[in-house]
């Protein structure tokens, strides 16, 4: 019974470590060259792979109708949730750190509470404890998220992390050197634009459930979607160049394996 109890907790704490481990791995494989849409591109690609042959056999009997309407939630929904979070968190976590870039997340919860309140999904009754802890855990959250982006404390070793003192490489995004308070900057502002972009997609997320309530099917053409949106901005920054895409180095490999597993 006890330990009935504590498996949320132990989950929790599983899915932490691997996000952490996932984020090490992924900023290291950045620092030696691997461009951010290749690695997105090749996780979707890898998803829609394991979840298609899911998808159809468990729903072909009760999977809805697929309209116009619906292909068009799903493209926003791949836009959101696919495409732009992970854009937008790995190219924060290139300019920042991986502490950084775990601790920046948090602001998820933070936005998607602002959005769920004009749609109605979250209400806020300052006369009551719960009501006021809200507000007062949105303020707190924001305040922290700021300090993070805007003070950046001395290095506790001698050798400083990428997003302090060496250059992101230019053929990780194809974007010049830049200066450390610059790239600094630019990291938080994507990692704050990836955790909007996740907020809305929780809110859309719950609107397509009702439309579309083929959970796998849903999911599988999401990433389809993805795959697409992300291998056309892959192909169109680098020229239709095959070089991104070999993997080079064992890190950049166990680092796609890790990831999209």
């Amino acid at each position: 019974m006890i330990m009935g109890s504590w498996k949320p907790t132990l989950t929790m704490v599983g899915v932490v470590v691997v996000f952490a481990v996932m984020n090490t791995l992924t900023k290291m494989a950045f620092n030696e060259g691997m461009h951010t849409t290749v690695l997105i591109t090749l996780r979707q690609l890898i998803a829609i792979l394991f979840l298609a042959p899911i998808a159809y056999f468990r729903e072909r009997k009760t999977r809805p109708k697929l309209t116009a309407e619906i292909l068009v939630y799903l493209f926003f929904s791949a836009v959101l949730g696919a495409s732009l979070t992970q854009w937008l968190f790995f190219l924060g976590l290139q300019y920042t750190s991986a502490t950084f870039a775990c601790a920046f997340i948090n602001m998820t919860p933070i936005f998607t509470f602002l959005v769920a309140l004009p749609y109605g999904l979250e209400k806020v009754d300052l006369k009551t404890g719960a009501g006021i802890a809200k507000v007062g855990g949105t303020v707190l959250g924001f305040s922290g998220a700021m300090i993070l982006a805007l003070f950046q404390g001395p290095s506790l070793t001698k050798l400083r992390s990428a997003a302090g003192s060496s250059t992101v490489s230019s053929s990780s995004f194809s974007s010049p050197p830049m200066a450390v308070g610059h790239r600094w900057a630019m990291g938080s502002v994507a990692l704050l634009g990836g955790s909007a972009c996740w907020s809305l997609w929780f809110i859309l997320q719950s609107r397509i459930a009702k439309k579309y309530p083929a959970l796998y099917s849903g999911t599988a053409l999401m990433f389809l979607l993805s795959f697409l949106q992300m291998a056309a901005v892959a192909l169109a920054i680098d020229r239709v160049s095959l070089s991104p895409w070999i993997l080079t180095t064992k890190l950049q490999i166990i680092t796609v394996l890790f990831v999209v597993s």
